[in-house]
């Protein structure tokens, strides 16, 4: 296939939702229930389902457990609740004692993280119901050949996640009904836009409201949700079909919007497939993050 410029002003809207509807299939929205009291209800952040030497879970940034009062806390006792919502509403409830978090960067400061963890789902009941409404990425990936395929000059960058100002959840009695709204926003990868930093690499995915206008005020709620790099192919009857993908990131914090433009900020590949796994084994499990990141 040869690689094309895309001029993206130009790509139909069917086509976003074409890429967005696939990569659905691995992001869910995290939220809780607390007690199996349905007032308590509350949306955490976004995720993106993964598995990695052969343990299930989900890749989400350390804040959207972390940065909510009171905190997530994984693999202890109680009637609390993580709530995985997949696309089209389909909902998961595990016991969070079921569930065990693998911290892979706390946060020192909200602009640069790190700000990784993994939600370890083990082999039972809650996995299989899982594996039945959503696909998993491999993270089993050698980095650099992801970013030799994947992270061409001007790929189409998708950042997809759950859209806070765009979703609602009606609670009738003990019913819950969350109504989620799966968002893709788009852009292109450019040199300009891989920085390192202490080892780990980061990805500034431009959101720019000049050429696409329909992009929401703010992006909260994205935090945790993947990004990902589309391959694009040109068919015989020259219209644009998606080719290829991969994950080449998870997005956990937005800049103030200047110049109607806003960046969306996330680890990049060489941290969530390689570094930040080295890291995870030497990583103290409780003291909690110097500076809470903020929250998108």
């Amino acid at each position: 296939m040869k690689n094309r410029r895309i001029a993206y002003r130009s790509i139909p809207s069917s086509l976003h939702q074409e890429v967005g509807r696939q990569l659905g299939d691995y992001s869910v929205a995290i939220a809780q229930l607390r007690q199996d009291d349905s007032a308590t209800f509350r949306v955490l952040g976004s995720g993106t389902c993964v598995i990695r030497a052969g343990v299930y879970g989900i890749l989400t940034a350390h804040h959207c457990l972390h940065a909510c009062t009171p905190e997530i806390t994984l693999g202890k006792g109680g009637a609390d609740k993580l709530v995985f919502i997949a696309r089209l509403g389909r909902t998961i409830l595990v016991p969070q004692e079921k569930l065990v978090e693998r911290i892979l960067a706390r946060p020192k400061n909200s602009q640069y993280g790190p700000d990784l963890t993994f939600i370890e789902i083990p082999l039972g009941p809650s996995l299989a119901s899982l594996k039945a409404i959503v696909s998993f990425w491999r993270l089993d990936r050698n980095p650099h050949e992801v970013m030799r395929k994947y992270c061409i000059d001007r790929a189409y960058i998708a950042n997809l996640g759950y859209l806070e100002n765009r979703s609602e959840t009606k609670i009738i009695g003990k019913q819950i009904q969350p109504n989620i709204v799966e968002y893709s926003a788009v852009g292109a990868l450019l040199k300009g836009d891989i920085e390192h930093r202490g080892g780990w690499d980061y990805i500034n995915s431009l959101c720019d409201f000049r050429a696409f206008p329909h992009l929401p005020s703010t992006f909260g709620g994205m935090s945790g949700g993947g990004i990902w790099a589309v391959l694009l192919k040109l068919k015989q009857d020259g219209q644009t079909e998606v080719h290829d993908f991969a994950l080449v990131g998870v997005i956990f914090f937005q800049t103030e919007k200047r110049r109607n433009r806003r960046i969306l900020r996330g680890h990049f590949v060489h941290s969530i497939y390689r570094h930040a796994w080295r890291r995870q084994s030497s990583q103290p499990q409780n003291p909690p993050a110097t500076t809470p990141a903020k929250e998108t």
